[in-house]
């Protein structure tokens, strides 16, 4: 009936509730036609709004597809409408999306992300809308995170709780409990983040919200990883990529598969670590997203690296390295940077490695416990430059986080590494001591790369430790 107006507005309803039903191709089309109706429409301020929410929801619909540099062009022009014609809601609503998960996934700059989004922050305070202050301090956590300053993560995430209760909104709640979820999950504190995950999951499961959901499920595997449960962890993992299937989202099934190799790799699984780890950089090619890029070429090549296939491990590090090249995202340059260290002797990249080790900012005794490999990589690399008392300086957090939090392989493959850092400064007690726990540690919870390290380094330190051990002097003669 050529009734443009009206046929726009069917239309972007009809788009944002296929959206709301994780049928996000659909969303994209009935979006798109919500566009060309407007577009023959006389010029409205009405219809630009009509426009622009189309243009944020179609933005969010190509984000769930992985066409992220669709979706950027959509949210930046739905910026530009909503500026135009002064509706400051709904530039609120676009600069959140704007400084989150699409340009982050792009590779674009994280200061720029948080600008925008400090941005969106000034309009809801104005706007007195809790909901919007929540969520913004939600992803303002979840990017503190990923750029080491794990302290000021904490930070945002407690502010966006107390914001998004006192707005008595459930879903700005879910948001903000995402947030503070990430602050607490990568330093390893792993009671309070169960606590947390107890009440998030049947409030996202109760809203339908499975973007939210595969995360909270992926990082309830936590709290199994620390105490040493393989098993359940990888079920939750498991989980996890089932809850990421059903929710449209195609980016994060290479970030899940990642750390299934991962665990495979701790429990000695080589083949089954390889085989989740290539089949994790298949994934992320299908549907790529720098970050799960960046993470999936870190842990396959700390795998081969820790197989000795040392060409192999640098060629996909190299790779992941360059994926991670991305300004505040220093988390992930750490994760590829400190394998890279290790597998070329490279002094340049460990001096890179060893600074954005020392630029973690976290509460007291704290570290990032969910990236140990990260230090103890850095570690072995100072040991093999003859440097055992940086590789122990590099240590000595991750040491007492693991043994604080308890997180067992942490605990167990730091304790290795730095009892041979230990026997090589001639502190025979103190290597004793580190290699024995490390002995124990992986023997009792099925860690054997560990258990066989920590064996080897007991073989090179006791020819320094016995003899000590023999001129210690005799109690019973009182000398």
């Amino acid at each position: 009936a050529e009734d443009w107006p009206r046929a726009a507005r069917g239309w972007l309803l009809a788009g944002e509730q296929a959206l709301g039903r994780a049928a996000a191709g659909d969303a994209v089309e009935l979006l798109g036609r919500c566009v060309a109706a407007v577009e023959h429409a006389p010029a409205s301020a009405e219809l630009g709004d009509v426009r622009a929410r189309a243009l944020l929801t179609r933005g969010r619909a190509q984000a769930a597809q992985a066409v992220y540099a669709g979706a950027l062009t959509d949210i930046e022009q739905a910026v530009e409408i909503a500026r135009s014609i002064g509706d400051r809601r709904l530039e609120m609503l676009a600069l959140r999306e704007l400084g989150g998960e699409i340009p982050t996934a792009l590779g674009r700059s994280v200061a720029d992300c948080i600008g925008h989004l400090e941005r969106g922050l000034v309009l809801a305070t104005s706007l007195s809308d809790r909901t919007m202050q929540a969520d913004t301090q939600a992803w303002l956590a979840i990017l503190a995170a990923n750029g080491l300053r794990f302290s000021e993560s904490v930070r945002y995430g407690e502010s966006a709780v107390r914001a998004a209760r006192a707005s008595g909104d459930i879903e700005s709640l879910a948001a903000a409990l995402d947030g503070r979820k990430t602050s607490l999950a990568y330093i390893g504190e792993v009671g309070e983040l169960q606590k947390l995950i107890d009440e998030l999951d049947p409030l996202l499961r109760r809203l339908g919200d499975l973007f939210r959901l595969h995360w909270a499920v992926f990082e309830s595997s936590f709290g199994a990883i620390a105490r040493g449960d393989w098993t359940t962890a990888a079920d939750r993992i498991k989980a996890a990529l089932e809850v990421q299937r059903q929710s449209g989202y195609t980016a994060y099934a290479g970030w899940h598969v990642a750390h299934l190799g991962w665990l495979a790799r701790l429990q000695g699984n080589v083949d089954g670590a390889l085989e989740f780890g290539r089949r994790a950089l298949e994934l992320c090619g299908e549907a790529p997203h720098v970050w799960c890029t960046a993470t999936a070429g870190a842990l396959l090549g700390t795998t081969l690296l820790e197989i000795g296939e040392r060409e192999a491990a640098v060629r996909v590090l190299e790779s992941a390295r360059a994926a991670a090249d991305q300004e505040g995202a220093d988390a992930y340059v750490l994760r590829c940077a400190a394998p890279l260290a290790e597998a070329t002797g490279s002094l340049d990249v460990l001096l890179e490695a060893d600074a954005l080790i020392a630029s973690i900012t976290a509460p007291d005794e704290s570290a990032f416990l969910a990236a140990d490999w990260c230090y103890l990589a850095v570690a072995r690399a100072w040991l093999g430059h003859g440097e055992p008392e940086r590789a122990r300086t590099v240590l000595s957090p991750l040491v007492v986080a693991a043994q604080r939090c308890g997180w067992v392989a942490a605990l167990a493959g730091a304790s290795a590494v730095d009892g041979h850092a230990a026997s090589l400064l001639g502190l025979d007690d103190v290597a004793a001591r580190q290699l024995g726990r490390a002995r124990r540690l992986a023997r009792r919870h099925g860690l054997p790369g560990i258990e066989r390290a920590a064996a080897a380094n007991w073989r090179q330190s006791s020819s320094a430790i016995l003899p000590a051990a023999r001129r210690a002097p005799s109690r019973s003669t009182g000398r």
